[in-house]
């Protein structure tokens, strides 16, 4: 990590790199070294899962055009952030789902492993430009849809954006609830300097990464993405 950080003063994408790690390290990332009868870890009232399980693990990125914006930041650590859960998931043995989502059908979806093709398909995609509206409703559906599927009951949800989303549809929140209760965790990660009420409706945990003077710099990304500009905080939600 030390080395990320001084090879990464010359490189932006090697900075973004330490910092993805370090946020998903923070949110997703149980090392398990046996598998024991206690400790437990409270999932809900209702559950109790064993605290070295580690179920599967869904992305939902943000891939609208604001995410481009303020110096391409959100953009630049949302694609590391990506990279680094699928490197995470691989080495758990996590299977990884991703959804590119923006606005309306416009929602991409494909499996994260690190196969030849799969990986040449992951860094095609990584290489876009993100552009286009935002809409939380299509992603929430299609997201609890695959929590149905077998194998993936046991998922987490990790939901990437810079938080300038609508407000979401009440039959989706409806849903998004009732896999709540059934022990879904939908974790949330803000890149930006507003974390907004809508996220902090949706996620059962959320994070706030942005510039610790509370606002993005015009200047180019290298600069914004210094580490020394930047905090990660965890927000209070609904569920907290």
């Amino acid at each position: 990590e030390a080395h990320l950080l001084v090879y990464g003063r010359r490189h932006r994408s090697v900075r973004a790199l330490h910092h993805s790690r370090r946020l998903e390290q923070s949110l997703l990332s149980y090392q398990r070294a046996s598998w024991l009868e206690v400790p437990t870890h409270e999932r809900l009232s209702e559950e109790m899962r064993p605290a070295g399980e580690n179920g599967p693990l869904i992305l939902c990125l943000d891939t609208s055009g604001s995410m481009g914006r303020k110096g391409g930041a959100p953009e630049t650590v949302a694609k590391a952030l990506v990279f680094e859960c699928l490197r995470q998931a691989q080495q758990q043995k996590r299977r990884c789902y991703l959804f590119a989502f923006s606005t309306g059908e416009d929602l991409q979806e494909m499996e994260l492993d690190l196969t030849s093709d799969n990986l040449q398909g992951l860094l095609d995609f990584l290489s876009w430009a993100f552009h286009g509206g935002t809409s939380l409703n299509e992603v929430i559906t299609a997201s609890v849809e695959r929590l149905h599927l077998a194998n993936w009951q046991n998922a987490d949800l990790l939901l990437v954006t810079d938080g300038e989303v609508p407000r979401v549809e009440d039959k989706v929140m409806e849903d998004l609830e009732e896999a709540k209760s059934s022990g879904a965790r939908v974790y949330g990660v803000v890149v930006g300097n507003k974390t907004g009420s809508v996220m902090m409706e949706v996620c059962s945990e959320l994070y706030h990464f942005c510039q610790r003077p509370g606002d993005f710099l015009p200047t180019e990304a290298a600069t914004a993405l210094d580490s020394r500009s930047w905090a990660l905080r965890r927000v209070a939600t609904a569920a907290t």
